[in-house]
């Protein structure tokens, strides 16, 4: 009976057989696995900025209620509210402005359109359902002798 173990020649290990995975080993293999990885990558960032864009909540069509606290010696008609996105504007009735809009617009305080010879630089505010702006036509506690001037003009 033959011995097994004589009869069979050793295995020899190849560069290819000393590694468990065939990646990486040859020039072709490293340059496929870079390729890959790239590609991985790329795919996981477009995945987060999908997610980020149809995750975000769709904005509402919300009734706002604008109330004006007018420290001004101006009436209440000369402001307006202004839609920064559409440029339209609404009026105020007895110190209230109720309208619709989009949740998170941007909205300002300023003069009405027929002032167009005076500015007034108001505040700048998100749209939400309710809140009250206040008018600030002076920078100190001493009335400015512009603002005096145009609250003589505009009550005539």
């Amino acid at each position: 009976m033959p011995d097994l173990m004589q009869s069979r020649p050793a295995k020899r290990l190849t560069p290819r057989s000393k590694y468990p995975f065939p990646y990486g080993t040859d020039k072709y293999g490293a340059l496929s696995m870079k390729f890959v990885f790239l590609g991985a990558v790329i795919l996981a960032f477009i995945g987060m900025i999908s997610y980020m864009i149809w995750s975000r909540p769709v904005p509402q069509m919300i009734t706002v209620d604008i109330a004006l606290d007018n420290d001004c010696n101006l009436p209440d008609h000369n402001f307006v509210i202004t839609d920064l996105k559409t440029q339209k504007y609404h009026t105020f009735s007895r110190g209230h402005a109720k309208f619709k809009v989009l949740e998170g617009t941007p909205l300002k305080l300023a003069l009405h359109p027929q002032n167009s010879k005076y500015a007034y630089d108001g505040i700048q505010f998100s749209a939400v359902p309710t809140i009250t702006v206040s008018t600030d036509c002076f920078a100190d506690d001493a009335p400015s002798a512009g603002f005096q001037h145009l609250s003589r003009e505009l009550s005539q």
